[in-house]
């Protein structure tokens, strides 16, 4: 064999290697299958075999599985996390479905060009009842979803807590609050996005009738991981309050925040969002709010939630206290596409 010869050869195993990998499937009853391992979806091994073409393999018949590459996967639970093949086979009852890169990428472009909307979420609710010398009922509900493309990202969320006590016949409202918003960001840069947003708030305890605020901004992504998330943004707002007391207020306020996720196993995760808005109309006022969760998942699609919100104002109106503190806990039902 001459050298030119050879130098095909070595580039014909080459383009081999890279169009069909490296990937391997033991069945079995030792059968052994060379090439790229597509997905694992519906119960099936799609694999492209080197010599026999795409296969679709029974995936409870698979004892092996070797590759160089990471997958992405998706559990029963809906955690979605990279995965080596040694990992693959170690969650085999708790997977849902597994896609390489490619066929990742394939299947989110497909959703896109047909224009799929991508919304996922979650609805809270949380009910307290006593009933003795003292009557109380206290009722919570959240409701939060985006929808999520390569550039952009919708959310919507809503929140109600409502809360009274009855004693010697007198009936006492200890919490009456509904909040309600919208924001659209939009990421220019892999690491850096846009945003404009606009969210209403009721609360009766503290004399607010309804405070609107409209806001934009700009932010950065600082960590971006399967199992954490890091943005800080800035801008600024419009706020306009209208107090029980015929007090209105209208400020501009600067905006300054942070938000993270935290998902420390597949079951348990974590999420914070702080935000302090100083007043630039009223000099030395400001506003702060806190929102955090602890969410335990039971199955895919049902957790457990225990949520603690704060909301501090520097100059409440005339009687009311500036801080409330809420702790709430209940079932969390999540939403979303089975991708």
């Amino acid at each position: 064999m001459s050298a030119g010869e050879c130098r095909g050869c070595l580039l014909f195993l080459a383009l081999q290697v890279t169009v069909f990998g490296t990937d391997q499937v033991i069945m079995k009853n030792g059968d052994r299958y060379s090439g790229r391992l597509e997905s694992i979806e519906g119960g099936k091994v799609h694999f492209l075999a080197e010599y026999a073409g795409p296969l679709k393999l029974p995936w409870e018949a698979v004892a092996g599985l070797t590759s160089g590459d990471t997958f992405v996967v998706r559990t029963k639970l809906g955690g979605i996390q990279s995965a080596t093949a040694e990992r693959i086979l170690a969650l085999r009852e708790q997977i849902q479905w597994v896609r390489n890169s490619a066929e990742q990428d394939r299947v989110l472009r497909t959703m896109e060009l047909a224009n799929i909307p991508v919304w996922a979420g979650f609805g809270d609710i949380g009910l307290s009842l006593a009933r003795g010398n003292v009557e109380t009922s206290t009722l919570s509900t959240a409701l939060s979803a985006t929808r999520s493309t390569k550039r952009t990202k919708l959310g919507l969320s809503a929140s109600s807590l409502y809360s009274r006590a009855v004693t010697s016949g007198e009936r006492l409202t200890s919490a009456n609050q509904r909040r309600g918003g919208v924001r659209w960001d939009y990421n220019f840069s892999p690491r850096a996005f846009s945003f404009v947003s606009a969210d209403v708030e009721h609360n009766f305890i503290q004399n607010l009738r309804l405070r609107s605020v409209v806001g934009l901004g700009l932010g950065r992504h600082v960590v971006q991981s399967a199992h954490h998330t890091f943005d800080i943004f800035s801008g600024g707002t419009y706020n306009r309050e209208a107090f029980t007391t015929s007090e209105l207020r209208t400020s501009g306020e600067g905006l300054f925040s942070e938000a993270s996720t935290h998902k420390i196993n597949d079951t348990f995760h974590l999420t914070q969002k702080f935000m302090f808005f100083p007043n630039l109309t009223q000099r030395g006022e400001y506003r702060m709010t806190f929102d955090g969760s602890a969410i335990t998942a039971i199955r895919r699609w049902l957790s457990w939630q225990v949520t603690v919100g704060n909301r501090y104002i520097s100059n409440p109106p005339l009687g009311a206290l500036p801080n409330d503190l809420l702790l709430t806990t209940g079932f969390r039902v999540t939403f979303g596409p089975k991708q």
